[in-house]
């Protein structure tokens, strides 16, 4: 008889998805960064980044979340949830302050989750300004002060 993981490990792709798309309502309907930085939202982002790798490796070749027979809805909501995430790092990327390391990482991180929601040819209303040229940086963003 197995036992039933806690905490974090127990929560599927989906159910974390939600927790970062309601976190990321939050952030819109406040006008206000703060949700991104509570505790707990790292650990989202984390745990979701590591199902939706981990599905993608299970899945060889293929997009993300899409299975032999094409599963569309599978992809589109593993596709979903990237674009959620990406947006949590890109939020956490503009709302940490003086921390050029946490910065860089989450910039890097929203680059690596955004691409393949940009490669499936997802748009999103509000896509970052910076676009694809998201992909292509590295390093801190530069401070104008």
């Amino acid at each position: 008889m197995g036992h039933r993981k806690e905490g974090w490990d127990a929560l599927t792709r989906d159910e974390l998805s939600a927790a970062v798309a309601e976190r990321l309502r939050r952030v819109a309907e406040a006008r206000d960064l703060a949700p991104v930085l509570e505790p707990g939202a790292r650990d989202e982002a984390l745990r979701l980044a590591g199902l939706l790798d981990a599905h993608s490796y299970e899945e060889g070749d293929r997009s993300a979340g899409e299975s032999e027979d094409g599963g569309e809805g599978e992809r589109k909501a593993a596709l979903t949830a990237r674009c959620r995430l990406g947006w949590l790092h890109w939020y956490r990327y503009h709302a940490i302050a003086d921390d050029p390391t946490a910065e860089e990482r989450e910039l890097d991180a929203a680059a690596r989750v955004f691409t393949p929601c940009l490669l499936a040819g997802v748009v999103s209303r509000g896509w970052p300004h910076t676009g694809p040229s998201l992909i292509a940086s590295s390093g801190p963003r530069r401070r104008t002060e």
